[in-house]
This record gives C-alpha cells, structure tokens and sequence, in this order.
C-alpha cells in the first residue's frame, strides 16, 4: 500500500486540507471534523483502495483504515496541516443531538486518547497475574512489586491524564486543570479530614468530602467543562494590568475551590450510585446486562460509543479491583463476530469475499473489530445475524457464570491473559460457545449469492 497516494486521495476526497478542521486517529479510523461538509465526495473515499468503509456523523467523517491506519495517518500529517481549533464547528447539527448521545460523545472524546495507557499498563497486569499463576513470579518479591507498581501506575493517576484530554477537548488551559486535579491526587488530601472522618472545613464552615479520585474521569471532565466558564469570567473582570499575576491564580483558586466543594463530591457519589445499581442488576440480572452488551457489541462500535461506556468499567475496577462484567461480555460478542467471518470464510468461493474475510476475521480474534464490523457485518445478512445470536448466547453465559477481567485492552485471543483467575475456565466455556455458534450459523446461512452491500451505515 502506497500511503502518501492514499492519503492524498483522502485529503482530495474530503474536500482538501482548507475544508479540515481537525484529523485525529484511533486503532483503526481516521476521524475527521469537516469544515463544509457538502465538499466531501463519500462514494469516491468508499472506492478507494484501502479504504474499508466510510462513516459520517454530522460535521465528522470517519475513514475505517484497519491496522495499517497509522502508516496513513502519518503520511497525512507529514504533508498536510490542518486547524486543529475544534471550537469552529456546525454548531447547529451538533444541537440536533440528544444530550444523552452529546454527553456519551464528549466521555468518548476524552477517553480515546487514555487508552493506549491504559492497555500498555493492563497488559502489564495481566502478564504479572500469569507469572504469579504459573508460580514463575512470587507476589511478596520486590521485582513483583516493582513491575505491579508500573501496572496500576495508568489507573491510579487517570484523573491526571484524563484532565489533559478533557482540557483540551472544552479549550481550556490544560496546566491548570492538571494543577487542580494534582491537588485532589495529592497524598496528603486523604488525611486532612481530622478524627479520620469523612470531611474537612475550609474555615471551619465550608466542607469537603475526602474523596480516593484515583480512577475517577467523570468528575474531571466536569471540571474541565466548568473551568471553561471561569475563565471566560475572570478574563472579563480582571484588569489588564493585573492578568499576569491574578488571572491565573483566579482561575485555579475558584476551579479547584469548586472541584473540592462541588463537583468531586458529587462525581463520586454520582460513580457510587452508579456502581451500586451495576452490581444490583449484575447480581440479579447479570446474564441479561452481558447478553446485551455482547449481542448489540457491533452496532455499539460502529457508533463509536464505546469508547464512553468503556467508563463504566472503569468504575467497576475502581470499585472491585477488577471487572465482573463488562470484559466477559466484550470478548463473546468480539469471538463471536470473528468466527461468523470466518464461517464466511470457509464457506464462500469468492476470491474476494475470501480476501476480505480472511484478513478481517483473523484481525478480529486478535481484537480490531472494525475490519470485519465494516467488511464483513453490515454487508452481510448472514454475518449480522451469526454474530448477534452468538454475542447475545456467549454473553448470557458469560453473566451466569461469571467472568472477571483484570486489566482492560482490546480483548480477542492475544489478551485472553486478562481473564486469568479464578473465573478462567468460565472464559474458555464463553468463548466456545460464542465462537462454534458464530461460525456454525454463519456457514449455514451464508450464500455467494447475497454478496453486496445490503446495509448502508450512515
């Protein structure tokens, strides 16, 4: 693959670089926010060789790449700049969406560049919890501690690595909010509360809640959010004269005063509450919250909302110390649509389907799903309907027997280390029957016949 060609022809096809507000990537797509979005030629960007599929949203578009989508990437930006000033927006299709998917949409925006910490360091996890497992590590030596402290180093110190996302992301000064979170990471937060209480008074009138914010992003994106508005405040009533040296103090004291008054507090019990109900409807419920998540896994990534409901877990492992859920079902749902492409696969005569299932399908046992979500899933019924029954069966399963995850990547077979525990063997009856389903009902109904594009994803 040629990548400068390619990117070129992207950058014609979507309207040029003046028509490119901001180019980011993930594992997989480059995203782009458009300036007019009516210069953009989307049949011709679908056409392109190595270009998998086209999605847009709004005043966005996404080129789904694969695993090649960083050479692409890199090949844009050597030759192209763009205005990476994200507050130049069609503010009037953003408003045409709900504020759930607005709220999902800014936690995704914020969490997509944390996740490469946060996988290199769950990785780590996982790794240690096999060398402990196969007795080749001891837990009480110094070089398990050494390594488990790089490991837990992601989760711990989220909040600080969220604030630089979530600055970025609402325009606002990024030292300060970092500032302000240091403040509620400091060590010596925790022990200000005298007695060993709950609280601690500013002037013996103002409480603050002493909160553990490791692993907490919710809040901090509220504070990002809110530091906007005091900055735009301060900056109207502060003389010239005095900016250098009040503004900045203005804008952290009223921030961080808020973060410990206000929006901490309420972020942590808005997460406590949060954990609460997930474990009441895992507990009673637990096969029916995994079969969902597994079953809907495709249209869910095609969204691009799960990156925000990756959040969830978060707070599941900030609540247990590991994830009783969430991963279990993932991983059915990504099994199950490997092995419908593959069922594909061996069923077709096809070169070209052949072609297609055969690199989406092994690239998705690994875990890049979206290969084969806009390959192989939404152009063929026999696809959808394999990988749906199989995720929502696996991921009942996965519910009623539990699985536990304890570290967080993209899951497939090459992490399958993060399941390893007490619950493993619950992950190997999972995966199992996700994949047999998967495969067996995608070779049964699968016909060369149907092959097209049967379902458009706008």
């Amino acid at each position: 693959m040629n990548y400068n060609e390619l990117g070129n022809l992207i950058i014609k096809n979507t309207g040029g670089q003046d028509n490119i507000l901001n180019l980011e990537h993930c594992a997989t797509r480059l995203r782009f926010t458009i300036k007019n979005i009516a210069k953009v030629n989307i049949s011709e960007l679908k056409d392109l060789n190595g270009v998998i599929a086209v999605k847009q949203n709004n005043n966005s578009i996404q080129v789904i790449i694969g695993q090649e989508v960083e050479n692409v990437y890199d090949a844009i930006v050597k030759n192209y700049s763009f205005n990476k000033n994200n507050s130049v927006q069609n503010e009037s299709n953003k408003n045409k969406e709900s504020i759930v998917i607005k709220i999902l949409r800014t936690i995704a925006e914020c969490m997509v560049p944390v996740l490469p910490a946060i996988i290199g360091t769950g990785m780590l996890s996982a790794l240690l919890s096999v060398l402990v497992a196969c007795r080749i590590l001891s837990s009480d030596s110094e070089t398990y501690k050494i390594l488990n402290l790089m490991a837990t180093s992601a989760m711990y110190f989220l909040p600080f690595m969220a604030a630089v996302t979530s600055a970025k992301r609402f325009g606002v000064s990024k030292f300060i909010t970092m500032a302000v979170v240091a403040t509620m990471l400091h060590a010596d937060f925790l022990t200000l509360a005298s007695g060993g209480g709950d609280y601690a008074y500013i002037l013996s009138v103002i409480p603050i809640r002493i909160v553990k914010y490791k692993s907490q992003i919710i809040p901090v994106i509220f504070i990002a959010y809110i530091q906007g508005y005091i900055e735009k405040a301060v900056k109207k009533l502060v003389p010239n004269m005095f900016k250098v040296i009040l503004e900045p103090m203005a804008i952290f004291f009223t921030t961080c005063l808020l973060a410990l008054v206000v929006i901490g507090p309420i972020g942590a019990y808005a997460g406590d509450l949060l954990s609460n109900v997930l474990q009441l409807l895992i507990g009673n419920y637990g096969w029916l919250v995994c079969a969902i998540i597994a079953g809907t896994r495709s249209f869910v990534v095609s969204t691009g909302m799960h990156y925000a409901l990756q959040s969830v877990a978060i707070a599941n492992f900030a609540s247990l110390g590991f994830d009783n859920y969430y991963g279990g079902a993932v991983l059915a749902g990504t099994i199950g649509l490997a092995a419908a492409v593959l069922g594909i696969l061996f069923k077709s005569k096809d070169n070209k389907v052949r072609q297609i299932t055969a690199s989406s399908g092994f690239t998705a046992l690994m875990g890049i799903t979206e290969p084969a979500i806009y390959g192989v899933f939404f152009k063929y019924r026999a696809c959808l309907a394999a990988a749906s029954i199989s995720g929502f069966t696996g991921g009942a399963i996965s519910g009623l027997l539990g699985v536990n995850s304890y570290g967080m990547a993209p899951v497939g077979l090459t992490t399958l280390a993060l399941f390893a525990g007490d619950t493993f063997i619950n992950t190997i009856i999972t995966i199992t029957v996700s994949a047999v389903l998967g495969f067996v009902i995608a070779f049964v109904l699968y016909k060369d016949e149907e092959a097209g594009d049967i379902r458009e994803v706008k």
